[in-house]
């Protein structure tokens, strides 16, 4: 029964604590929150004339600088991780560490709140492993949408994603060559020190647990 007790009560609270983790909760009501971050579903692909298959796997825009209000290019600047395996450079990916801009189409039509349609009409990434640069496919239109919803409190939940189509440039920008397909982005909440967030954030649930088990089994 004590096990069952104590068993009960840490799969609460981790649940409590991996809630937390997952919010989409967020301090201000902009497409692009400081406290957030982009992160590609899968990898994207690029048939680089000359050189061959270029994958670009695990992109994270990440370091937001945040905007708000009314319907404007939103720019925003932020810090790119990403891992690229280039033929010329071998057949492991290497981590890269770039950094970025863009402006973003945002239809809010007067309001902070609700859904609105989104397009990404530019995106620069620079600084990457093989001298690698990537941009906005200027012919294909990458849009997306966002939600904001107010939660109280000062504080937002916000939904967003893009469907970006992106080209790829291995010689300072001369040339340039499109993905195979789009790439699907949606907005996470930051995760800092490389994931080290969720063991600390369940620590002092962990002794919650522990307290709330010994005090039950202490004699009478």
């Amino acid at each position: 029964m004590k096990t069952i007790l104590f068993g009960s009560v840490a799969a609460a609270l981790f649940g409590v604590a991996a809630s937390a983790l997952a919010s989409d909760i967020f301090d201000l009501p902009t497409l692009f929150p400081g406290n957030g971050q982009y992160v590609a579903a899968n990898p994207i692909d690029y048939s680089v004339p000359g050189v061959g298959p270029v994958t670009v796997s695990d992109l994270d825009l990440t370091q937001l600088q945040p905007t708000t209000g009314g319907d404007f290019p939103a720019k925003s600047f932020f810090d790119v991780f990403v891992d690229i395996t280039i033929p010329s450079l071998g057949t492991s990916p290497i981590p890269g560490i770039g950094t970025g801009a863009t402006d973003t189409i945002v239809q809010r039509g007067g309001s902070d709140t609700g859904t609105f349609n989104t397009q990404m009409t530019q995106l620069d990434i620079s600084g990457l492993p093989g001298g690698a640069e990537i941009r906005i496919d200027p012919n294909t239109p990458s849009t997306g949408q966002t939600t904001v919803t107010d939660n109280g409190g000062g504080m937002f939940r916000i939904t967003s994603f893009f469907d970006i189509f992106t080209d790829i440039s291995l010689d300072g920008g001369s040339t340039w060559t499109p993905a195979t397909g789009p790439d699907h982005l949606t907005l996470q909440p930051s995760v800092p020190d490389g994931g080290a967030t969720l063991p600390m954030l369940l620590l002092p649930f962990t002794l919650l647990a522990l307290g709330a088990y010994r005090q039950k089994v202490r004699p009478v």
